[in-house]
């Protein structure tokens, strides 16, 4: 039965490098660097740990209803849940308006990618940890012969996070995400887009990624693209391996991966395109117009993207700015401002930037 199942294995060239390692390495090696790991992590460098803070952090990670249900009883406000769900389907609006546009696909694949856009979300402390991660297990080879299903997602509601899941074709925003910076339902409108709203597009966008294309409707891995509309999409979302493997990292003088970052790129400027349209209709709006003091010499509009810049606001040292050019799948957060801003030609003329300025390039990189 084993031998003829057949299953998705995630990584599987990750996989299957480190087979070949592991296989050319001897049993004392591999002993002696599990033990310098083990080492290293409890002992070496650290104060000593808060046990409580420990059984807080596993019990919010491994029961994740739980927590959530007490996180959202205590600080959510359940009344921004209306104002969110109109913003998502706004924003996800919005971007089926761009792919009926896009002259690159054939209409069957455009139909296909429209039901895309259809997203669904003991006594001691080692015998609790072991039961937890045996439920775990076991839920996990309950699931072996079914079908994929959309109403269940294992990660904790406070967490501030908002993620796309491929094998569920699943976008879900947790209630950690619905603060400051990224929400307030006292704020504008136009402001909670310029943040939660390009979030909420970022998402939808890892749809149709270079991963999430792989997916189709019902979270299965499956080639739902016509030949000559993939060669397309291959072809257009080279413009951001290129745009961002161009850039050399001001400080640290390293180029950004271009390749590694590709999915993260794309969703960042799909995103960002999906909620640049619906603020576009909203700053038109006399009802939405507002002033912030100090600011007084600004539109909507570009309240609309300042606000988004001001949510990648930070600084980064200059060890870890290296480690994520070498490690991390999203680019430094100083160009998901400025290389996604330059890709909108709204940003330009909303700030009356010169056509061929730096942030109103002649070309710029568009997929969705």
């Amino acid at each position: 039965m084993l031998a003829d199942r057949e299953v998705r294995i995630s990584h599987a060239l990750t996989v299957q490098r480190m087979e070949e390692f592991l296989s050319n390495v001897d049993d004392l090696t591999l002993a002696d660097y599990l033990d310098w790991k083990e080492f290293t992590s409890q002992v070496y460098g650290l104060k000593g740990r808060n046990r409580a803070d420990d059984c807080v952090t596993l019990t919010a990670n491994m029961f994740h209803d739980i927590a959530g249900k007490r996180y959202l009883e205590r600080h959510f406000n359940f009344d921004s849940i209306a104002t969110v769900k109109q913003l998502v389907d706004d924003v996800k609006g919005a971007f089926l308006e761009m792919l009926s546009e896009n002259d690159w696909m054939d209409y069957k694949t455009k139909r296909r990618a429209e039901l895309k856009l259809d997203f669904n979300e003991q006594n001691t402390y080692y015998e609790i940890v072991m039961a937890a991660e045996y439920w775990m297990q076991d839920r996990a080879f309950q699931k072996l012969d079914k079908l994929n299903t959309r109403d269940k997602f294992d990660v904790s509601v406070s967490e501030v996070n908002a993620f796309y899941d491929g094998s569920q074709n699943l976008i879900a925003i947790m209630a950690g995400m619905l603060q400051p910076p990224f929400f307030n339902v006292s704020l504008p409108r136009i402001l909670n887009y310029g943040a939660l709203g390009v979030v909420a597009g970022h998402e939808i966008t890892h749809g149709f990624d270079d991963i999430g294309a792989s997916y189709d409707e019902l979270g299965n891995k499956n080639n739902w693209w016509d030949d000559r509309t993939y060669r397309n999409f291959e072809w257009k979302k080279q413009c951001f391996d290129v745009q961002y493997g161009s850039i050399i990292v001001k400080d640290v003088h390293v180029a950004i991966d271009g390749k590694r970052t590709e999915g993260e790129n794309i969703a960042d400027n799909g995103g960002m395109r999906a909620a640049a349209r619906v603020a576009a209709r909203l700053a038109a709006r006399p009802s939405e117009q507002f002033i912030i003091a100090g600011l007084e010499d600004y539109t909507t509009l570009q309240y609309f993207f300042m606000h988004y810049a001001y949510i990648w606001c930070g600084s980064t040292r200059r060890a870890t700015l290296l480690n994520k050019l070498a490690t991390d799948v999203h680019p430094p957060d100083m160009y998901r401002v400025n290389v996604v801003l330059s890709n909108q030609p709204e940003f330009g003329k909303a700030f009356g930037c010169q056509k061929g300025s730096p942030m109103y390039p002649e070309q710029t990189c568009t997929l969705w």
